[in-house]
């Protein structure tokens, strides 16, 4: 592969993580260089227990992908969507929120999920994330 093929992203944030899912069909070879030593291997929902982060400090936060991002994943990258469910990070639907009748709107038609959200600690989901790309 030549030079002009090869990107190389610096830093091993969420943003950084997407931004080498966008490109991971694209012909490029893509290198990451973060400063963190690789997470260890262990299944995902361990990494919030034994994955320490130290130049994170929101690492051990909840996390909320809002319905644009749950469909970006869905519809270009169905196998990081499986590969969050297989690891137990849930969908979630509006339903749940349950917004809806409080602000007197009117209620998401039955079965559209271009309003589900995903809900997970931040590492798991960086975990399944990263072992994606």
């Amino acid at each position: 592969m030549t030079q002009s093929n090869c990107v190389l992203i610096v830093g091993g944030s969420i943003a950084v993580l997407a931004a080498a899912l966008a490109l991971k069909n694209s012909g490029r070879q893509v290198v990451i260089l973060e400063r963190d030593p690789k997470p260890p291997a262990l299944p995902p929902l361990d990494a919030f227990d034994d994955w320490h982060r130290a130049g994170v400090p929101q690492f051990y936060h909840a996390h909320m992908l809002l319905a644009r991002a749950q469909t970006i994943i869905r519809d270009d990258h169905p196998e990081l969507l499986v590969a969050l469910e297989r690891a137990g990070v849930p969908m979630s639907g509006p339903d749940e929120l349950q917004p809806w009748i409080e602000l007197g709107l009117p209620a998401p038609a039955p079965g559209d999920t271009n309003l589900d959200y995903i809900v997970s600690r931040r590492a798991t989901f960086e975990y399944v994330l990263r072992q994606h790309v």
